[in-house]
């Protein structure tokens, strides 16, 4: 890869928990918007043959080493042997990832590294001399630990690391800033964002003999089937979009998905998701109340307002932060059921739509973006070399 000299100065490194060819997640999406102001170059988690063999996600992700795929976008996917990602062997895997990432940077001509962000669990921090280290919290990893399958005194040394060596935390919710302020961390608010243009695109619902509601996102343990399966048992249309978690199979989810009025959709491509909903009325988010839950802030929230839709939610945090009508929050399985049906009894009118899609547009990735830039001491590539 030839680039220009001294293009990729004052180089923003994005480290990923996820893989950049993967569903747009945080990482990406905030990725997409720094580049408007600089370069930055993504790094993918690191991969072996044995991860890609064992995560389709991974297995999607086929590109290696570094790579220009956008204006201003570079990405780097660090390879390791076979184990060196087990934790018995993660000193190794980070200092192969550390070498790579140094190559990376010197490949690219870049002689400033001005930030380097990290969302992940990996120590990927202070060594590349940047200006600004930051740790980006998108969860709570030490409520996920049993979600993950990882000790719980194992990722908390990890985030402690973390945390110790940035200049900057970020956390996506006020109950993560409220979390890692218990520990002792302050931290900034940047929550979740959406791309309202990509979301406008969704058309209408059309004259259908019943309407229908949907679940979008991965199926992971995070969901309460028990919700789902009380709205099926309404005998309402329901369209569940997503991959499942290897670990969700078998039993109350395959048996909800057998049901006559269920449709299940795998992997959808993001840009194809406005098509997708378009026969959608009501678009549901049924996150039980757990502590990891309460922390998060899933990014579907303002999607489906972006998208115009009506959205009922369990009474998480993050839902009742928006502090907007246009949620309906539930109590329970049944009042859950209840409120969806009862979103399904009128036909989504256009000033409905409009009135979602006007507040999703107040939540952009660009203004969180901004926020990121200004949390770090940096606003514009212009200001940096003034």
């Amino acid at each position: 890869m030839t680039m220009a000299a001294g293009r990729w100065d004052d180089l923003v490194v994005v480290c990923g928990s996820s893989w950049w060819d993967g569903t747009p997640l945080l990482e990406q999406h905030i990725t997409q918007e720094l580049s408007r102001f600089g370069p930055v170059l993504y790094v993918d988690p690191p991969t072996s043959v044995l991860t890609r063999f064992r995560s389709r996600e991974a297995a999607r992700a086929s590109a290696t080493g570094l790579r220009h795929v956008a204006d201003n976008i570079a990405v780097l996917s660090p390879r390791v042997p076979p184990l060196m990602e087990r934790p018995g062997s993660k000193a190794a895997g980070v200092a192969a990832t550390r070498r790579q990432l140094k190559a990376a940077v010197r490949q690219l001509g870049s002689n400033r590294v001005d930030t380097v962000v990290v969302t992940s669990f990996d120590p990927l921090l202070g060594f590349l001399g940047e200006r600004c280290s930051v740790y980006y919290a998108k969860d709570d990893y030490l409520a996920a630990a049993e979600l993950v399958g990882m000790g719980a005194r194992r990722i908390r040394r990890w985030v402690d690391r973390l945390t110790t060596a940035a200049d900057v935390v970020v956390a996506v919710s006020p109950t993560l800033v409220e979390t890692l302020a218990a520990r002792g961390v302050s931290a900034v608010l940047i929550p979740n964002g959406c791309e309202p243009g990509l979301f406008a695109r969704t058309p209408a619902p059309g004259p259908q003999s019943a309407p229908v509601a949907a679940y979008l996102g991965h199926l992971s343990d995070r969901v309460d089937l028990g919700l789902l399966e009380a709205v099926a048992d309404r005998g309402i249309r329901l369209k569940v979009i997503g991959p499942r978690q290897e670990t969700l199979s078998g039993g109350r989810f395959d048996a909800l998905l057998e049901r006559h009025n269920v449709a299940w959709l795998d992997v959808v491509p993001y840009r194809e998701l406005p098509d997708v909903l378009g026969d959608v009325t009501t678009c549901l988010l049924p996150y039980g109340d757990t502590s990891f839950n309460r922390a998060s802030f899933p990014l579907k929230l303002l999607e489906y307002l972006a998208a115009g839709r009506r959205v009922v939610s369990t009474g998480l945090p993050a839902a009742r932060w928006l502090d907007t009508g246009l949620i309906d929050l539930a109590d329970g399985a049944e009042d859950f059921a209840e409120r969806t049906s009862l979103s399904l009894t009128t036909i989504l009118a256009d000033d409905e739509i409009a009135r979602r899609r006007a507040f999703a547009a107040g939540h952009t990735w660009e203004s969180r973006a901004a926020a990121l830039l200004e949390a770090t001491g940096r606003t514009t590539r212009a200001e940096l070399t003034a």
